[in-house]
């Protein structure tokens, strides 16, 4: 794996992840996103649709992270920190 340096949230971090296929968009690709379809995702992806607009459930989630991550650490005895990385293997 090779790490990206960019800020989680950032306008390159943003464009970083137009550029790729992640995680996020595994669920979307399989038809198992319940939000939008495979077909509006590939629209996103080449720039013929217009970006999610962040909900409150996002705002949440982004909030939250730090208390989440800090939990795991303290459950599981693992540091984890915040970083963007992409496979060597795959483009």
């Amino acid at each position: 794996m090779r790490r990206i340096e960019v800020e989680q949230g950032s306008e390159d971090w943003l464009a970083w992840r137009r550029s790729l296929l992640t995680a996020t968009d595994a669920s979307t690709l399989l038809g198992k996103n319940p939000y939008t379809t495979p077909f509006k995702g590939w629209q996103r992806k080449i720039g013929d649709a217009p970006e999610q607009e962040e909900t409150e459930p996002m705002r949440r989630g982004k909030r939250d992270e730090p208390r989440a991550r800090a939990m795991f650490i303290a459950e599981y005895g693992i540091n984890m920190t915040p970083c963007c990385v992409e496979s060597e293997l795959y483009n």
